[in-house]
């Protein structure tokens, strides 16, 4: 493949870091023990002409030094285990997806300190991988025709000392896509595919945001309302502390969603606002968040916003998504591949 993805980048840095480390420390012996062996050649051949007895003391590495060269060849050939993998492309009924794009990519003692390979899958969205050799792989399944979900990226160790991953033909990996339905044009925020952030002061007056123009308005003239509370004086030690976000939609509602791939709106049931935070003596107590909500706006439109929240940042402590459909339709898919109108211009 021409172009590298991100996720392999750092596969290739322990790759050529550890056979770097093993061809240096050999290197070094090399050096330090061939003077050694030559000196004591020049100095055995007198003595045994005169004594007559043989001299059995032999050149020897220090024995760290050995240790380290050992260590380093074992930590190399850990990149040489034998891979073999079989996964199956599912949809969300669990049904298989055939034709599914599958990218292998595994760390091993190539030049480069990976190596790729593509495949599909067949008709019962099986695939596999073998005849290959390395320390780990990642495996990545994409369809056109389908959402990715999380599990449809995972990684897998065969080397080391990690428990490496037993293959069974019997028993594939699943890796599941979501089928995509008809996407419509919608308004937002998205410039290209970089999300927008802002910066809502704590325990301050809220901030209020156009939908339509994507940016920060004076008071009463948002759509989007937001708000942040941190409560210092909860503190549990020294990092815990309560925090929460209140979100509202101006002259209209909103809900939360808990499903990423949910794209249709409901009719009813909008509250007037919600609410996102932890307290510090939760013990799934974090410092960030996300939120996803549908929302109806005043004039009748339906949208879902996406939230990433960061609980005592100085700078931008909201990273949002927004996605608007002006044709009053419930239907709220996006395809990036579209010609989209943007709300930024």
């Amino acid at each position: 493949m021409s172009t590298e993805c991100n996720w392999t980048r750092g596969f290739k840095v322990a790759v050529l870091g550890s056979t770097a480390i093993a061809c240096l420390i050999f290197i070094r012996w090399r050096k330090v023990e061939e003077p050694v062996r030559t000196n004591l050649v020049e100095v055995e051949q007198p003595l045994q002409q005169e004594t007559g007895a043989p001299i059995t003391n032999q050149s020897k590495a220090p024995q760290g030094l050995l240790e380290k060269v050992s260590t380093a060849i074992g930590v190399a050939k850990q990149w040489q285990t034998p891979i073999e993998f079989f996964g199956r492309a599912v949809d969300e009924k669990g049904q298989p997806v055939e034709n599914a794009v599958v990218e292998f990519v595994w760390t091993d003692t190539s030049r480069e300190g990976t190596s790729t390979k593509i495949a599909s899958s067949v008709a019962d969205g099986t695939f596999s991988l073998s005849g290959v050799k390395g320390y780990h792989l990642m495996v990545n399944v994409t369809h056109p025709g389908y959402h990715s979900t999380l599990s449809a990226r995972q990684g897998f160790t065969f080397g080391g000392f990690d428990t490496p991953h037993i293959a069974r033909s019997a028993s594939p990996v699943d890796f599941q896509l979501v089928m995509k339905h008809k996407a419509e044009p919608l308004l937002t925020l998205l410039d290209g595919k970089t999300s927008h952030q802002f910066s809502v002061e704590r325990n301050g007056p809220p901030v209020e945001i156009s939908l339509r123009t994507g940016k920060v308005t004076k008071e009463g003239q948002g759509d989007l309302i937001i708000r942040r509370w941190v409560d210092l004086e909860s503190r549990i030690g020294v990092k815990r502390y309560d925090w929460k976000y209140q979100v509202s939609i101006r002259g209209g509602g909103v809900m939360v969603s808990s499903n990423a791939f949910d794209f249709i709106a409901p009719e009813s049931g909008y509250l007037d606002q919600v609410e996102y935070g932890k307290r510090a003596i939760e013990s799934d107590w974090t410092r960030q968040g996300m939120l996803r909500t549908f929302i109806r706006l005043n004039n009748g439109n339906y949208g879902r916003l996406e939230f990433k929240f960061l609980a005592l940042g100085r700078g931008m402590d909201v990273v949002l998504n927004a996605f608007i459909n002006t044709n009053g339709s419930r239907n709220l898919e996006f395809d990036y591949h579209l010609d989209n109108p943007r709300m930024l211009r």
